[in-house]
């Protein structure tokens, strides 16, 4: 499949998330138009707002469920790509429905839309190592794109929702709506005309632009930053838990510049490619901060992360080339950005 270069059109589901928005900014600091999908006109309105410098590169439509069927009908009319980033990210429920249906049917609601659509050439879609790791990893082991993580469906069938957890919950309803991505790209070989890339980022932080009417609406991982590094109430006294390992991370604005590469990239074809730089403990967020001069607290200066996450992103800076952002980096800017939003948390 040939690349899409600009100046094309992108559609970008979800838009107004914090995943979302930063893919749409990328996308037209590149130079293509924009068209983002959010849930109603004032958040679409913000958007609007946020991007007024590129005058009308960028818009919006309304799609109120993902998991309608034809959802995205109307929203593929004319786009040259799709990078699907509307996908729900929480660990606030035990029934696997609240999760699973709109993780696996959005996407295939998507696929389904743009197979009627032969403008389109390249699906890009925002899956998760959540996909490939399950919660409880293998010390020692490098991770990638080869591995999937089968156990979490297992657990959550098994077990019921309530036992096996909402992290089992929201594992799974990734690797369910990749796989069904996959299966119906095998199911409608030859009859499309459009390839597809899968990127699995981890925990995602960085700087956020994206609309938060109160700080008691932060996304998950930002809302994590903000309670462990920048509240005073919440410091860790255990030297085990403040230098463990929490997973990998990326920075968002990395996660959407991939999404640029992989709409451009000529060697990326039906394929997934991890984007997972690094490992984090608090410990380690503590010691960028510090060193930064942003205030947070010192627990244990400069101890090593312990059984860190590691993933193989060969494929990822191979096939499309990508530079990562300094992990250190990464947390200063997305503690000043929490900051200059929202201020000190009150001790």
């Amino acid at each position: 499949m040939p690349a899409v270069l600009a100046p094309a059109t992108i559609l970008v589901t979800g838009a107004r998330g914090f995943v979302g928005a930063q893919v749409a900014s990328q996308y037209l600091q590149a130079g293509y138009k924009v068209v983002g999908t959010v849930r109603s006109s004032p958040k679409g309105d913000y958007l609007k707002e946020l991007f007024k410098g590129y005058g009308d590169k960028f818009s919006y439509l309304i799609v109120d469920d993902i998991a309608k069927p034809g959802a995205f009908d109307v929203a593929v009319k004319g786009v040259d790509a799709i990078a699907h980033t509307a996908a729900p990210f929480h660990f606030n429920s035990t029934n696997p429905d609240d999760l699973w249906v709109p993780a696996r049917q959005g996407t295939v609601e998507l696929l389904e839309s743009a197979a009627k659509a032969p403008n389109v050439k390249r699906v890009v879609i925002t899956s998760s190592t959540v996909t490939i790791v399950p919660p409880k990893s293998t010390p020692g082991y490098i991770y990638s794109e080869k591995d999937w993580n089968v156990e979490s469906e297992k657990e959550v069938l098994t077990k019921g929702g309530a036992e096996a957890g909402p992290l089992h919950i929201y594992f799974a309803s990734k690797t369910r709506a990749e796989r069904a991505a996959w299966e119906f790209m095998e199911a409608n070989k030859g009859k499309i005309s459009f390839d597809l890339i899968t990127l699995q980022p981890p925990w995602i932080f960085g700087p956020s632009i994206h609309e938060v009417s109160d700080v008691k609406n932060l996304n998950t991982s930002l809302a994590y930053v903000r309670n462990i590094a920048l509240n005073p109430a919440s410091v860790g006294k255990d030297k085990e838990e403040l230098t463990s390992s929490l997973g990998a991370f990326a920075d968002v604005r990395d996660v959407a510049n991939a999404h640029v590469l992989a709409t451009r990239s000529t060697a990326a074809s039906n394929d997934r490619i991890t984007i997972a730089p690094d490992a984090f403990s608090p410990q380690s967020i503590y010691d960028a901060l510090n060193a930064g001069g942003i205030k947070a607290p010192t627990g244990f200066p400069g101890e090593e992360i312990q059984n860190p996450l590691v993933f193989d992103v060969s494929k990822s800076k191979r096939v499309l080339g990508i530079q990562y952002i300094d992990s250190k980096q990464s947390w200063i800017d997305t503690a000043q950005s929490l900051l200059d939003r929202f201020g000190p948390v009150a001790a």
